[in-house]
């Protein structure tokens, strides 16, 4: 399985998170829109959260509320918890535009 396949499948089972009851009303009352943007294989996908229920898809230029930008291993790596998240951070590994609190809800359920 490829860098980008295991990173889709990843975020698609975040999505399905938000079919447990503690994580849709965690959510409750959101209506945003979370890019995570795989720069070494060219790729963009969105989580989009509305009311507690979420849906992934592939980007295709919408406006988001938070951006997640990286490579796939070092997304692969935190998600897995084999790199510090924060640490990529500070080192410039994971970048992020717009709404750095929305992106830290949005790991919670790595």
């Amino acid at each position: 399985m490829s860098c980008e396949e295991k990173a889709v499948s990843i975020l698609k089972n975040i999505v399905k998170k938000f079919e447990e009851p503690r994580v849709s009303d965690m959510f409750k009352g959101y209506d945003k829109k979370i890019e995570i943007r795989l720069e070494d294989v060219k790729k963009s996908f969105i989580i989009r959260i509305k009311n507690g229920s979420a849906e992934f898809f592939e980007a295709s230029g919408e406006k988001v509320d938070a951006s997640l930008i990286t490579d796939c291993n070092t997304f692969l790596g935190v998600v897995k918890r084999e790199i510090d998240a924060s640490q990529a951070y500070i080192d410039g590994r994971v970048r992020v535009e717009g709404s750095l609190s929305l992106i830290i809800d949005l790991a919670g359920l790595f």
